[in-house]
């Protein structure tokens, strides 16, 4: 059966669960389960509960936040569910997303992946690399949304075309249909689809986890700005190039 645990109670147990390394020893189950609640000041009942909801199958639906950017909890739970269903390959296919999480992320370096465009002759997105900054934007042909940014690379590219460079990397499973949009399209940008979409190593090395979306990098390669909304996209364009 599928478990979906809400977000507070996921943070109670990856606080009971911390708290049962500390109280660990040469007691019963029962004896740590009163101390963890003594502890926590919770109900001893209630932590009882919550460390059988553990040993049952969760869903992944709902996101577990921390603080900051909920890395930590999340891999905190992620531990605690792998330790009860150490053979589900969802648990370690989120586990490798974690990893990568903030490959992304303002101030990090893009990590150098491959582009496979048209031809099919894979090369290194920051081969060659000349001008100052380059905008990279994801995108798919099954996401309607994704013509709204295309329309706006279009736009940026006739005004900054000569200090910006445009990458397009789509999320495709079908090349054919990406071939034809960016036919249609005849943007006179660099276009890449291995046709692996989600699977797509270069997607999971980037962490990437949502599109249409697009990232600004400096020329050392750097994310100076990033996001999902194409109207701030050109506003981050317009802040960074003069």
């Amino acid at each position: 059966r599928a478990i979906r645990l809400p977000l507070n109670r996921a943070n109670e147990l990856v606080q009971i669960e911390h708290a049962r390394k500390t109280v660990a020893g040469k007691k019963s189950e029962e004896e740590e389960i009163r101390e963890i609640a003594a502890m926590l000041n919770m109900d001893a009942a209630h932590v009882r509960d919550l460390l059988a909801v553990s040993q049952d199958m969760m869903s992944l639906d709902a996101p577990v936040h921390a603080v900051d950017d909920g890395t930590a909890e999340v891999g905190d739970m992620l531990k605690i569910l792998k330790k009860h269903h150490p053979n589900n390959h969802q648990l370690f296919s989120v586990e490798g997303l974690l990893k990568n999480a903030d490959a992304l992320a303002t101030g990090k370096k893009v990590p150098d992946v491959d582009l496979v465009p048209a031809s099919k002759d894979k090369r290194k997105l920051w081969a060659g690399q000349k001008k100052d900054y380059t905008l990279l934007f994801f995108w798919a042909t099954w996401i309607r949304n994704s013509y709204d940014m295309l329309w706006r690379v279009r736009q940026l590219q006739e005004q900054n075309g000569e200090k910006v460079r445009f990458v397009g990397i789509s999320l495709d499973n079908e090349r054919y249909r990406w071939e034809d949009q960016t036919k249609r399209d005849s943007l006179t940008i660099e276009h890449s689809c291995d046709g692996l979409s989600w699977s797509s190593p270069t997607i999971q090395r980037l962490g990437l986890g949502t599109i249409p979306c697009y990232v600004i990098t400096d020329k050392s390669h750097k994310v100076v700005a990033s996001g999902t909304d194409v109207d701030q996209m050109a506003k981050d364009v317009s802040k960074y190039v003069k």
